[in-house]
């Protein structure tokens, strides 16, 4: 470590923002949330502090600011989440049924939080991982067979130490590229081309969310998740759960899929079957790392 270790710096990191998290708080207590965790099948209600983190999970030891990326986080990304998502509640909320909830700004900046929650969560540092464990051994045999690595010997032993990278070494890496391909990957103008409108849920069951509530979901295959559903493919859906009443969903332009929602672009559409909020829900609930989050106590069985 290179830095000098700040005792009082905070080590819960959440992956999902707590500014996020308390749009789903408990009814009547704005720090609690009610939760269910499908590895022990246990539910109940705690403390918004208490879920979707991990300690020191943005860390990386050999930066001299040790959280420079969980600092990046909560100055320049979260804010701009909680004054977005805020805004879309009230016009919501405020507005008649034809009102625009997202100007081109707002639609851009929706893209920008998007990317960065997809990215962020411990599903994709997985994957990530996948990836990587599959390119540093090819990277590495490519180099021995170098002229460098003939002329100078004694980086070999160095490469060999990428071959199977430690997890700090990864760490190292994946921490950085996720906060970069938030910013600039080639999933961000798919995502901005994407047409996008606010369900509106008009039925007496919220939409939930949870520890990675960025659902990317392939229409046509029922396959869930980044680098699986297939971002770019035309059957793929986005949906991003905003409140209990509202939830933004994102499809490819000229497809089937569409039709109802290029009528309602940027606007609010108003859901009455109780089915469709249950289905995205149900979304959620399998793509989830691990828990579920809602403003109410959570069933099962409606899923």
């Amino acid at each position: 470590m290179n830095g000098v270790i700040d005792m009082n710096r905070p080590k819960q990191h959440h992956y999902v923002p707590r500014v996020y998290l308390r749009l789903f708080h408990t009814m009547g207590v704005n720090d609690q949330i009610h939760f269910f965790d499908k590895v022990t099948k246990v539910s109940g209600k705690t403390n918004i502090k208490n879920v979707a983190q991990e300690k020191d999970f943005y860390a990386v030891d050999a930066l001299e600011d040790m959280d420079c990326y969980e600092k990046q986080y909560s100055t320049d990304v979260e804010p701009i989440l909680g004054k977005l998502l805020n805004r879309i509640i009230s016009l919501a909320k405020l507005c008649s049924y034809d009102a625009i909830l997202l100007n081109s700004a707002d639609r851009a900046t929706m893209t920008e939080i998007i990317a960065h929650q997809m990215m962020r969560v411990p599903a994709t540092r997985v994957f990530l991982r996948e990836k990587a464990d599959i390119v540093s051994d090819k990277t590495v045999e490519r180099f021995l067979s170098s002229p460098m690595a003939k002329q100078y010997p004694e980086l070999n032993e160095i490469a060999e130490d990428y071959r199977i990278l430690n997890n700090n070494v990864f760490k190292e890496l994946a921490v950085p590229l996720t906060f970069k391909l938030a910013n600039y990957g080639s999933a961000n103008p798919i995502i901005d081309a994407m047409v996008c409108t606010i369900f509106y849920n008009k039925t007496y069951e919220p939409f939930i969310t949870s520890d990675n509530p960025v659902v990317i979901k392939n229409i046509m295959t029922g396959i869930f998740g980044l680098g699986k559903a297939g971002i770019g493919n035309a059957d793929c859906l986005i949906a991003y759960p905003i409140s209990p009443l509202l939830t933004a969903v994102l499809v490819h332009d000229n497809t089937i899929f569409s039709r109802r929602i290029k009528a309602r672009e940027n606007k609010s559409l108003y859901l009455t079957n109780v089915e469709i909020v249950r289905a995205l829900n149900r979304y959620q609930h399998l793509q989830s790392t691990r828990q579920i989050y809602s403003n109410i106590p959570i069933s099962i069985s409606d899923l």
